[in-house]
């Protein structure tokens, strides 16, 4: 090979490395000026009027709900407005600090010029920033015994989105219901049972009959709990024939009954909570609510499965919420003032057994 031939290859391969470099080095740049860009974009806009709006109601139903409940604790040594959150916002990839203990500082952080009348304090954090992977990559609330931190701070975190997390009617993924439900689930019941499942499909007709006479019941406790002025007589002898009721389906299968009621407790209490803070940010939510229905009788449910409507697994799974929610409802109605002191101290298993230590 002569040494012109040898010179042209040498000159193509240098050609190709520099192209490749311009490539590498062109990219390089990009990256750098979007992390840029985004980094300057979190230091615009921070006055909470020009917030994105779900980001404004989401910190507001925070707030009204943090005020709201160190006047009347929504559940005995449970409490939100001495805990630090971060809210993250899917829809508009907006992440917000709250009150943390530790300010955070860096190029990362834009603090939040809140109303004067305002007791929040409020941290924009870029959402290129690295200590939010740990958020990104998880799920949509604080995994139970597992800790988050973010600039010093030991934090609660959860997601949502604009559409169902503020916008959407009758949901139990409505932000403040959402927040409360999964944070008395890991602040308050860190150290229940995990709440038990039984398999939707191994439940029997006859089994499911005995279901509905505490469906039946529970409408009634719920008629008798919406009138002005409540018959307390009345009321305990209705959680006397739910206990019989229950106790009937306990007879015919104790490992159902069993599964059910650890469920009712561990699910109903967390959707209480729920149902709860829902009232008190003006948010239209309830024990038997639905996206397309509000209100529906519990006696309806059995009716629907055995027309195929809904399947067992819903009287498995999404049914003991709703129970257990109403027991605490009962219990609340029935003036029965330390009942929550008795699932809290572990002296009693489970909701079912709390309202029945008040009728012996």
């Amino acid at each position: 090979m002569t040494a012109k031939e040898q010179i042209i290859p040498a000159l193509l391969q240098s050609l190709q490395m520099k192209k490749v470099k311009t490539i590498l080095f062109s990219i390089v740049c990009l990256m750098t000026a979007c992390f840029v860009a985004v980094v300057l974009l979190n230091m615009r806009n921070d006055k909470y009027d020009k917030l994105p709006d779900a980001d404004r109601q989401a910190l507001l139903e925070l707030e009204t709900y943090m005020k709201a409940e160190q006047v009347t604790p929504v559940w005995q040594d449970f409490s939100l407005y001495d805990k630090t959150f971060v809210t993250i916002n899917k829809s508009d990839k907006t992440v917000y600090l709250v009150n943390p203990e530790k300010e955070p500082k860096g190029i990362f952080v834009r603090r939040i010029k809140m109303p004067s009348d305002s007791g929040l304090s409020v941290y924009r954090i870029s959402p290129v920033y690295p200590g939010l992977f740990q958020f990104w990559a998880d799920g949509n609330f604080n995994t139970i015994q597992k800790e988050y931190r973010l600039y010093g701070n030991e934090v609660y975190y959860v997601k949502y989105d604009r559409e169902t997390g503020i916008d959407q009617a009758y949901t139990s993924e409505h932000f403040i219901t959402f927040l409360t439900h999964e944070a008395f689930h890991y602040y308050r019941q860190n150290d229940w049972p995990e709440a038990g499942r039984y398999p939707g499909e191994k439940i029997t007709d006859s089994e499911l009959k005995l279901l509905e006479k505490e469906y039946v019941l529970l409408d009634e406790i719920r008629t008798q709990m919406r009138k002005r002025i409540r018959d307390k007589e009345a009321l305990y002898d209705f959680a006397e024939e739910y206990v019989a009721a229950a106790k009937a389906l306990e007879a015919e299968n104790p490992e159902l009954a069993a599964h059910y009621a650890e469920r009712e407790t561990v699910e109903g209490s967390a959707e209480y909570v729920g149902i709860q803070a829902s009232r008190i940010v003006g948010y239209d939510y309830g024990v038997m609510y639905f996206t397309n229905q509000t209100d529906v009788p519990f006696s309806t449910v059995v009716p629907n499965v055995e027309a195929g409507l809904v399947s067992r697994d819903f009287v498995a799974d999404s049914i003991p919420y709703r129970t257990g929610a109403t027991l605490c409802q009962l219990m609340d109605a029935m003036e029965l003032t330390d009942w929550q002191e008795r699932l809290n101290n572990r002296e009693e298993a489970t909701l079912l057994s709390v309202l029945e230590s008040y009728l012996v």
